[in-house]
C-alpha cells in the first residue's frame, strides 16, 4: 500500500508543495470574475481604457487580508500589516497597475495627486469576521465592522470632482442609500481572496464581462432587516434597493 507522502504525521506542510500553482491560480481568478456583480454604470463610464489616468484609493485597495475574510489561517482572518502579507497572492491595486502597464496608462495613489486622474476608483470595505465577531445590528458604510477610512476615501472622491468607480469589498451588502447617487458605478467585490487581480481584469473588460448576479436583497435601510424575497412571494412590502437577482453587464 502507497503510503500518502501528505499524511497528518504532526506536521500539515510539505515544503515541495505549493498551492499557488498556476492552475490553481487560474481557477480562483475565474471565480472572482463570475462572481463580481455590477450594480450601476452610468453613461457606460465601465470598463475603464488601459490608457487612462485612474486614482486608486481606499482602504481594500491593497490588502489580502480584507479580500479573504474570516476563516483564512485564523477563525476570524485578519489584515496585511506594512508589507507583510496576510496570505500569497495579488491585491486589487495589483491588478489595476498590471492592467495600466499593458495599455500604457497611469494608477495614482496618492491622495494629493487626485486631480491629475480621469476617473477614481474608491475601494471601500470591511474589517474581517466570522460568527460571532461578524453580528452587526446596522450595516453603515462606515461604522461597526465596516472601515471608518471609507468615509474619509468617499470624502476625497468627492472634492476630486471626477468621475467615481466604487468597489466594495465585503461577505454582505452595506448600506450605501444615502451615497450610491453620487457614484458613476458601483461594483459589488465580495470576497475575492487571494487573487485581487481578477477584480480589475473585470473592471478594464479585458477579455471578459460580468456574470455575477445578487445572491441576497439588498437593502435600502437598517430597519429593513432581514429582506428577503420571500417577502415579495407572500406580496409583503419588498422594498430592496437591489432586488434579488440583479445584475448589469457591459453593452455589446
Amino acid at each position: 500500500m502507497e503510503t500518502n507522502k501528505f499524511a497528518d504525521k504532526g506536521d500539515r506542510t510539505n515544503k515541495d508543495y505549493d498551492i499557488r500553482q498556476n492552475s490553481n491560480i487560474k481557477i480562483a481568478e475565474q471565480a472572482v470574475k463570475e462572481s463580481l456583480v455590477l450594480l450601476k454604470n452610468k453613461k457606460n463610464i465601465l470598463p475603464l481604457k488601459k490608457s487612462a489616468k485612474v486614482a486608486v484609493i481606499g482602504p481594500a485597495s491593497d490588502n489580502i487580508g480584507v479580500q479573504c475574510g474570516g476563516w483564512t489561517k485564523t477563525w476570524q482572518g485578519g489584515l496585511d500589516v506594512g508589507d507583510k502579507r496576510w496570505m500569497s497572492g495579488t491585491t486589487i491595486l495589483d491588478g489595476f497597475k498590471e492592467m495600466a502597464d499593458e495599455g500604457r496608462g497611469i494608477i495614482i495613489t496618492d491622495p494629493a495627486k487626485i486631480k491629475d486622474a480621469d476617473v477614481v476608483v474608491a475601494v471601500l470595505g470591511e474589517h474581517p469576521y466570522a460568527e460571532g465577531k461578524g453580528d452587526e445590528k446596522t450595516l453603515g458604510l462606515s461604522e461597526g465592522l465596516a472601515f471608518s477610512d471609507n468615509a474619509h476615501t468617499l470624502k476625497i472622491a468627492y472634492e476630486s470632482k471626477k468621475p467615481i468607480v466604487v468597489i466594495i469589498v465585503s461577505g454582505r451588502p452595506r448600506i450605501i442609500t444615502s451615497e450610491i447617487n453620487k457614484w458613476d458605478a458601483l461594483v459589488e467585490a465580495w470576497l475575492p481572496g487571494t487573487e485581487g487581480r481578477a477584480v480589475a481584469s473585470v473592471i478594464y473588460g479585458d477579455n471578459c464581462n460580468f456574470k455575477g448576479r445578487l445572491p441576497v436583497s439588498w437593502p435600502k435601510s437598517a430597519e429593513q432587516l432581514p429582506i428577503t424575497i420571500e417577502k415579495l412571494d407572500n406580496n409583503e412590502e419588498y422594498d430592496a434597493l437591489f432586488q434579488y437577482g440583479f445584475n448589469l453587464k457591459y453593452s455589446n
